[in-house]
């Protein structure tokens, strides 16, 4: 992706003057820079946390201010746990339910949203809980899923599957 917008960005510092060229120039650059870095705090650096258990992640995740206190997390801390939620959906991982339920309802939206998604994948449902509604729509929608995610269960324990 970096390098189709560099090609782009040479293509049109040959087909200007030179001021434009340096205007073109520094914008592909801040884009390219852009690009990298929210893809690298999306997706993390490859070392140990890119092969994280379920369980390190979930204590990540669960890492977060004290609701009650409303304290900001530092960036890195932030972006931790919200790469963390993405993870624990993408591993489809159900034991981390009450892990994500309860990001869902954190005072950040970014950690909110991954949390939903990753709630999203794991039910294989949309039940529409968006991060930036307001407090009383989340806290519907949170309900409504918590419901169907104990239905969930103990159709699963009577079945014989197990507790989530």
């Amino acid at each position: 992706m970096v390098a189709e917008v560099d090609r782009e960005c040479v293509a049109l510092e040959n087909s200007g003057s030179k001021r434009a060229a340096v205007t073109i120039g520094l914008g592909c650059l801040a884009v390219s820079w852009l690009v990298y870095f929210y893809w690298s705090a999306l997706v993390g650096s490859s070392g140990s946390s890119a092969q994280s258990s379920p369980e390190e992640l979930r204590q990540i995740l669960d890492a977060g201010p004290n609701q009650s206190s409303g304290a900001a997390l530092p960036p890195a801390d932030r972006l931790a746990r919200a790469r963390a939620a993405s993870k624990l959906g993408a591993m489809r991982d159900e034991d981390s339910m009450p892990s994500l339920l309860r990001a869902m309802e954190d005072s950040d939206p970014l950690i909110r949203g991954r949390a939903g998604a990753a709630v999203q994948k794991i039910m294989k449902a949309d039940y529409y809980f968006r991060a930036e509604d307001p407090p009383h729509r989340r806290a519907e929608t949170l309900a409504e899923i918590r419901r169907v995610w104990e239905g969930y269960l103990q159709h699963k324990r009577a079945s014989g599957g197990g507790g989530g």
